[in-house]
């Protein structure tokens, strides 16, 4: 008996909150304060002894993905300069140039290095340029020579090949 008294009351009770339900209006948006972080953060900063810190922090992760820090020598004379078209974007991209930083030592070892690449050019030039007539007429003659005797070594393999299986005929 209370079993049935117990589902009685369950279904009446299932039934008034299904009749309940369309006269009630549950919201389905919340209103709220809330703080909004960008993806990626990239931050370019100078310390106190001259030092520049590149950080790129993932806010996804909350992790920083990228450090750098960019030494310079006591003494040596350094400028950064913020390239003027990057505030005209909306974003920057990987790979976008977002300043200049000229140094003294660092224009030092460029000219240093465009040197080197001028006499790798002129090296490049060189041996671009081909062999003496003579190399080529003397490598063609080793082709020529090397070319006859493979001609020798496949009829010699031909001779000996019949000899071994009389029965082909090749």
């Amino acid at each position: 008996m209370n079993r049935k008294i117990l589902i009685v009351v369950l279904s009446a009770l299932a039934i008034i909150i299904f009749v309940l339900s369309f006269f009630i209006k549950i919201p389905y948006s919340i209103n709220s304060r809330g703080l909004v972080y960008p993806y990626k953060e990239w931050t370019l900063c100078k310390t106190v002894n001259g030092n520049l810190i590149n950080e790129l922090k993932d806010n996804s992760t909350n992790c920083i993905s990228n450090y750098s820090v960019t030494e310079f020598v006591r003494g040596d004379a350094s400028d950064f300069y913020l390239k003027k078209t990057i505030f005209s974007n909306s974003a920057i991209q990987q790979g976008d140039t977002v300043g200049y930083i000229y140094s003294n030592s660092d224009q030092y070892t460029l000219l240093e290095l465009e040197g080197k690449l001028a006499t790798e050019k002129k090296l490049y030039e060189f041996y671009a340029t081909g062999e003496k007539p003579q190399d080529i007429q003397h490598q063609k003659e080793i082709l020529d020579l090397s070319l006859q005797e493979l001609e020798t070594q496949n009829k010699i393999f031909l001779r000996v090949q019949k000899l071994f299986n009389p029965l082909c005929s090749y």
